[in-house]
């Protein structure tokens, strides 16, 4: 079998395989005990879809972020799928974007989404519904740009939102915005 344009990586250490999301041609598995490749079998139409985010979510699941697809669990063990949210959704829960580009779980359980033109979306473990973070023209305490391509959490528990306009980092303690390698293109736009 062989797999192109991969868009993503999830190294499961404690199962020692290697989740691999791919541009249209879904999800796959590589065990590196033996080298052996898996396609994800039942997967949802929207997995051959390109997939940009894979994370893990407990012991037992992951979640897939998914390009005009929305976020989907996946059973680590019997590869089932299951919708967890996108634009469609009825219930409390949806997306301003299923344009997915990111998705991370952070230390208190919460799921940030990162989406192409829909900002940052936020499922708080403790409260519904989901909360949205996006650019607000002007002010400088938002997401500097909506199209949200990564997002990652560090040591100190800060979040930091990778953006076509560059990084928004958001403070834990204060939950003020900072941002850097901000695109200056033309200043009047500033």
């Amino acid at each position: 079998m062989k797999i192109k344009n991969v868009q993503t990586l999830y190294f499961d250490k404690s199962e020692n395989k290697l989740w691999i999301g791919t541009f249209n041609s879904g999800l796959w598995t590589l065990d590196l005990g033996n080298y052996s490749l898996h396609r994800i079998k039942g997967q949802h139409l929207s997995f051959f879809n390109p997939i940009r985010a894979i994370t893990p979510y407990d012991n037992n699941r992951i979640l897939v972020g998914i390009d005009g697809g929305g976020v989907y669990f996946v059973d680590k063990h019997t590869s089932e799928t299951k919708l967890f949210v996108n634009t469609e959704d009825s219930g409390e829960f949806f997306l301003r974007g299923n344009g997915i580009y990111a998705v991370t779980k952070d230390f208190q359980d919460n799921i940030w989404i990162g989406s192409y033109t829909g900002g940052v979306s936020v499922a708080i473990s403790l409260k519904y519904p989901i909360n949205i973070m996006t650019h607000e023209r002007g002010n400088p305490q938002s997401l500097v740009n909506n199209n949200v391509n990564d997002i990652e959490e560090n040591i100190n528990y800060d979040l930091w939102f990778a953006t076509d306009d560059g990084i928004s980092i958001r403070n834990k303690s204060d939950h003020r915005w900072k941002h850097i390698l901000k695109i200056y293109c033309n200043s009047r736009f500033m």
